[in-house]
């Protein structure tokens, strides 16, 4: 489907923002009109005739044109990093500076000041040309030589006989601002779908809808109430509903304020019952909405509705195809669950945190025979108890303090004819464990407050970054629980012991982070490589993943040269891993289980990293001369260069 291109107007007060602009908009193919200079800004009326979606603009111009139409403004004012320009501008004249301008604009004096060996006077607000010029003058009597400021500044400095640093917006704030622009255009254009959206459903309704205002005038009548009650609603829209039913019982609710549920109501042989809720503002009734469903198809809809609910949702996004590895650890699990997805048993998982276990899970349903059903999945550990207990297994009316009118399900109801992802459950106490055993066992639920049992169609999967077997031995979880959950059972192996996916992985995260091929290639050199590789990462692959973000917000700065990216990247690796080597009592690392030179080659790897680069420290620590150190090193580094150039 073709996308629909954003008009936008930008009014730009001078000609230099204008033509930056520009040039924005030629290399982001951007359709923005460019007006220059505040003389030459169309009207209002120009503006929407034009049919512009958006205006930009900076300034007090953004608050008079908001002011003034219902196309949407976009204000452009300068960043803080604009306003360092040309605070580093202005001291190339003096050292003592002025910032004069109608903008409130927030940022660090001290830390601007400190950083420039500067000092800046600010002016009051201005509101107006008059008080700029108040302002300038004011700085002159001050002894100031050099302000910093917009067009109207820039324009009385010379006046008054000092300079004037004009305060430019940058083109990452002008690009900022036409992404603002169009993210509001599109949420404008999806509020005006949404609103047609609900005409259709109104029509399209199998219930009969009703509103009248506080004058008892008919706002909305749907088509189904035409069927019910055998009125045209053309004929009643915008009439008093007192002309076409005179004795309807919607008319007490206005009076009353109070809401009407599940009453029985005939429109001549038809009969509907009747839900009528007054509108209230500002507890001040102006209206009130009226729904009818005829009973003959109260049972069918009811059906439909609660299987919309139960799906809405409750989704699995990730099939194992995705979860890719060259590891022989990681495959291996895979192909098991794969071959437990086809069995209808209970499956628990056991793995570190961040090692994918709720992805593996989602893998296993989309593989299974219930892979049309709901997944539902829930943190144990990330709820309190009491909450936790109406979360799985609902609750009825009247439950408690709070419950909700009519009850709710619970999640296990929820998961009917799907699947149950109950992660985190080491986390729950021995109360939640027996009541989740008896689900387990019986495949029933009652809710909270409930007097009968619900029969389940439900597969659990459960995981755990913790060993149960050992939790069970040592009283904190519940033996019989464990057996149950353990019918089949998946370990995810964590990154440290899958080297070999760590770069893999870092660059699909960068790729699907929209980072370019040559950016890529040029931060993962062998050095930085084998970094990564070396590096425990103990938060797995949500931590790499995260480790990858960083990367691509890092690289995405133009003011920072790649080289340094790469180098503060491996400063926090290689400060993480100082903290977690101090952290064990024992100050070792791990080392991957090899041949005797493979396994050299890893200690003096990761003692080069640790001792960061200090050749004369790392070989006094491996009691061995630098000559020897500085040919053992030559070699590890080549084999890292040739490894890289046979994984790409």
């Amino acid at each position: 489907m073709k996308t629909v291109r954003q008009k936008i107007a930008f009014l730009a007060p001078f000609h230099e923002l204008a033509e930056t602009v520009r040039k924005v908009a030629e290399e982001q193919d951007e359709d923005i009109m460019v007006f220059t200079g505040v003389e030459n800004y169309p009207g209002i009326d120009e503006i929407e005739k034009q049919g512009f979606d958006a205006i930009i603009t900076r300034g007090p111009m953004v608050n008079m044109l908001r002011s003034k139409t219902n196309i949407p403004v976009i204000r452009c004012d300068p960043s803080g990093y604009d306003l360092f320009k040309a605070f580093a501008e202005a001291k190339l004249y003096d050292s003592t500076i002025g910032l004069i301008t109608s903008w409130q604009l927030s940022f660090d004096k001290a830390e601007i000041e400190n950083f420039l060996d500067i000092s800046v006077w600010i002016s009051n607000m201005c509101n107006n040309r008059e008080d700029i010029y108040k302002e300038v003058s004011s700085a002159v009597s001050l002894g100031i030589k050099v302000v910093v400021g917009g067009t109207i500044t820039a324009e009385a400095a010379p006046q008054f006989g000092i300079r004037c640093a004009k305060l430019l917006t940058g083109k990452e704030t002008i690009i900022e601002s036409i992404e603002k622009a169009k993210e509001t255009v599109r949420v404008s254009r999806e509020k005006q779908a949404e609103a047609e959206r609900l005409k259709i459903i109104l029509n399209l309704e199998q219930n009969g809808i009703v509103s009248i205002d506080e004058q008892k005038i008919v706002t909305v009548f749907n088509s189904a109430a035409e069927e019910i009650t055998g009125i045209k609603k053309d004929e009643i829209i915008g009439k008093s509903i007192e002309q076409y039913l005179p004795d309807s019982p919607i008319l007490e609710n206005l009076q009353t304020a109070k809401s009407t549920f599940g009453e029985i109501v005939t429109f001549d042989s038809v009969k509907a019952v009747n839900n009528r809720v007054p509108i209230l503002v500002n507890d001040r009734v102006v209206g009130v909405v009226s729904t009818y469903q005829e009973i003959n198809k109260l049972q069918e809809i009811e059906a439909k509705v609660r299987k919309e609910i139960h799906k809405k949702g409750f989704v699995a996004k990730y099939a194992m195809d995705n979860l890719f590895s060259k590891s022989k650890k990681f495959k291996d699990t895979i192909v098991a669950a794969k071959q437990y997805a086809s069995t209808d048993s209970t499956i628990l998982i056991i793995g570190e945190t961040g090692t994918g276990k709720g992805l593996l899970a989602q893998g296993i349903h989309l593989a299974s025979n219930r892979a049309s059903g709901p997944f539902v999945a829930v943190n144990c550990s990330a709820l309190p108890e009491s909450l936790l207990e109406s979360e799985l297994f609902g609750y009825e009316e009247g439950a408690f303090t709070g419950a909700r009118r009519r009850g709710k399900q619970g999640l296990f109801e929820l998961a009917h004819k799907g699947t149950i992802f109950l992660d985190e459950i080491a986390g729950t106490s021995l109360h939640m464990q027996a009541r989740l055993l008896r689900v387990v066992e019986e495949k029933e639920v009652m809710r909270v407050g409930g007097d009968q049992m619900l029969p389940l169609d439900v597969r659990i999967i459960a995981a755990s970054n913790q060993d149960l077997r050992k939790s069970s031995a040592d009283g904190l979880f519940r033996p019989d629980l464990f057996y149950r959950l353990n019918v089949l059972s998946l370990k995810l192996p964590p990154l440290r012991e899958r080297k070999e996916d760590i770069i893999h992985l870092y660059r699909y995260f960068l790729r699907l982070m929209k980072v370019s091929v040559h950016t890529i290639e040029t931060i993962l050199d062998p050095y930085f490589s084998q970094t990564l590789s070396d590096y425990s990462w103990p938060g797995n692959v949500r931590e790499l993943e995260h480790f990858a973000e960083k990367t691509a917000a890092l690289s995405r700065i133009p003011s920072v040269p790649l080289e340094s990216v790469k180098n503060n990247l491996i400063a926090e690796l290689l400060e993480e891993e100082r903290i977690e080597n101090e952290d064990n009592e024992n100050n070792g690392f791990f080392v991957q289980i090899g041949s005797m030179e493979e396994m050299e080659a890893e200690i003096i790897a990761k003692l080069y990293r640790k001792y960061r680069g200090n050749k004369v420290r790392l070989a006094k620590q491996l009691k061995i001369s630098r000559t020897t150190l500085w040919k053992k090193l030559d070699s590890i580094l080549n084999d890292a260069k040739l490894n890289e150039k046979n994984n790409n």
